[in-house]
């Protein structure tokens, strides 16, 4: 009986010291990433693209000229939300709606310009591979949510 509570003891500690590693490499990647201008970023989600959709010289100006534009759009998006979370303010349910109004206005924009810069068969792989980024992201974000409360509750419990 001894035996088996040191060896889940052990999977346990095991487990958290690997989560801590994941977690170290990622806060790392996000930083790296963040230092990263907007040209830098746009040239690296291009050449990805261009390996991924086997881009013609020119899809591959234009698609980089759009690539661009949103990161641009993106370093100033999260500028604003940083100097906000720095003045401890939060938006206001207005403010949420506009935002979130923008961002899906610019989204059908993006995606209506990558269909008249792709073919048929790019289009529907780039699709196809927005659509997996984008669940991951939410999986992600769900991830870090049940995280923080988690956490949370455990600061409570010790209240």
């Amino acid at each position: 009986m001894k035996k088996v509570i040191i060896i889940a003891i052990a999977l346990v500690t095991f487990g958290l010291n690997a989560q801590e590693k994941r977690d170290d490499r990622l806060a790392m990647k996000k930083e790296r990433l963040s230092k990263l201008n907007a040209e830098d970023l746009a040239q690296i989600q291009t050449k990805k693209m261009v390996l991924a959709l086997d881009l013609s010289d020119a899809q591959q100006k234009k698609v980089a000229k759009l690539n661009l534009d949103n990161a641009k759009r993106r370093i100033e998006a999260r500028k604003d939300r940083e100097a906000a979370k720095e003045k401890n303010e939060k938006p206001s349910q207005e403010e949420r709606l506009k935002r979130q109004n923008e961002m899906l206005d610019h989204k059908i924009a993006t995606k209506r310009e990558m269909k008249s810069i792709l073919n048929e068969a790019q289009y529907e792989k780039w699709t196809t591979m927005t659509e997996k980024r984008h669940k991951m992201g939410k999986r992600k974000k769900a991830l870090k949510r049940r995280k923080g409360h988690r956490a949370e509750k455990r600061h409570n419990d010790k209240d």
